[in-house]
């Protein structure tokens, strides 16, 4: 793994990144019990809606002051402290579950208590990646941050539905609090390169600093709006999978389950391509094509009512899912001045987040006003589309920084990646 994936080579950042990686299968075992509990128990799918906001809104709300505090204080440390308030939740979670308190209130209180210190750490763990690798292998590390999510997507649910059927939700909740463990021992005992951090001046003077930092870079600003405008248009998917499967392909849950596996799928394969594969495609580049190869997977999804060309082709946007917002978020990074870190990186997240789910409301509409098929074609064209426009109108600051990248498509697979040869990312 350490030849396909450098930063591997860095004991700091493995142990972090093993131990995020438990820490989110756990997460998603926790997310899937907590919804089947606000349902089970309510019957109602508003008091499902109220789960949903109570886990997410927080970490909208939060992200730009926590990246203020992100670039203010230890990140390790702030770490370190949120991983130790998520934990403490997590066990009160698994203690309501043993002793029956499991009313559709009660969970909601939790998940926005954990939603809270979510918010707060997501800001400090985008910043901290830099501080646990040299630059050059900055575009390794966040590849696989991507495959770790993605790896506890798929993980997390499936455990979650064996354990809950074979020993109870109560012992499903033990597990996540386990999941803490590894993640909070190894921040405890990591050495990093820690940023100089400024806490003497004003925090509504910093805010503004980094906003105007961002606004007078236009390849940050570019790389935001682009990033942002790619989760509007190719976010909706998920939230109208649930009428493909029935619609499209005649299937029910079963058949949901196996559609969001095959994103999923697609994007882990997406993610091991960016350490497996080195071509001279500079990363704008990677970014565009991936941008438009996603689009692309949505006009041919509109047109299948077939099982498997429909499975095969959201693998495919999985691909294009993983390698747009990794080669995005890695060139984010690389533009990014140290001290604004935290800041740039909220903003970044916020913009996502916020438009996102407007794109899922707007696709939602969408598919009811038209047809799915309607739909889906139109988003998979507006993708397409802004991939072109990136590809035709590249930003210059974004290409001054640039040098050859780590992999991004199936189709520019070379020779080099076939010997199996050590491969490293140049920044």
């Amino acid at each position: 793994m350490r030849r396909i994936f450098p930063a591997l080579a860095h004991t700091a950042f493995a142990l972090v990144w093993s131990g995020a990686l438990l820490s989110n299968v756990g997460g998603w075992i926790e997310n899937v019990c907590q919804g089947w509990l606000v349902y089970d128990k309510s019957g109602s799918t508003v008091w499902s809606g109220f789960f949903q906001a109570a886990s997410g809104m927080p970490m909208l709300l939060l992200a730009i002051p926590m990246g203020i505090v992100a670039d203010r204080v230890d990140r390790r440390r702030l770490l370190l402290a949120t991983q130790i308030a998520l934990a403490a939740f997590a066990a009160l979670q698994a203690v309501a579950a043993h002793v029956g308190w499991t009313s559709p209130g009660t969970t909601v209180v939790i998940a926005l208590i954990e939603g809270v210190a979510a918010g707060a750490m997501i800001p400090a763990f985008q910043a901290f990646l830099p501080e646990l690798v040299p630059r050059e292998d900055l575009g390794s590390a966040i590849a696989l941050q991507s495959i770790q999510f993605n790896v506890a997507r798929l993980v997390g649910p499936m455990i979650a539905a064996v354990v809950i059927a074979q020993w109870g939700i109560a012992v499903a909740f033990d597990l996540n609090v386990a999941s803490f463990l590894l993640v909070i021992l190894a921040l405890a005992v990591v050495r990093s390169r820690p940023a100089t951090v400024r806490r003497d001046a004003p925090w509504r003077s910093e805010l503004r600093e980094g906003f105007r930092h961002a606004w007078s870079h236009r390849g940050i600003v570019r790389l935001i709006w682009c990033g942002a405008m790619f989760l509007f248009l190719a976010a909706p998917v998920f939230a109208l999978l649930p009428a493909i499967s029935v619609e499209l392909m005649g299937g029910r849950v079963g058949t949901f389950s196996t559609l969001l596996s095959a994103i999923g799928l697609g994007a882990v394969f997406g993610g091991l391509l960016m350490g497996r594969v080195v071509t001279a495609l500079p990363r704008h580049r990677a970014i565009a094509l991936a941008c438009s190869f996603t689009g692309l997977a949505l006009v041919v999804l509109s047109l299948s009512r077939s099982w498997a060309l429909s499975h095969g082709i959201l693998f495919a946007f999985g691909v294009g899912w993983c390698v747009t917002l990794t080669s995005q978020n890695t060139a984010l990074q690389l533009l990014v001045p140290d001290k604004m870190r935290g800041r740039i990186m909220s903003l970044s997240f916020t913009a996502m987040m916020c438009l996102a789910p407007v794109g899922q409301l707007m696709g939602g509409v969408a598919a009811a006003r038209a047809t799915l098929p309607v739909a889906l074609a139109g988003l998979g064209l507006g993708t397409t589309v802004l991939g072109l426009f990136q590809l035709a109108f590249p930003e210059s600051a974004i290409t001054a920084s640039e040098a050859p990248v780590v992999a991004v498509l199936p189709v520019l697979a070379v020779e080099k990646a076939d010997k199996g040869e050590s491969v490293q990312a140049p920044s």
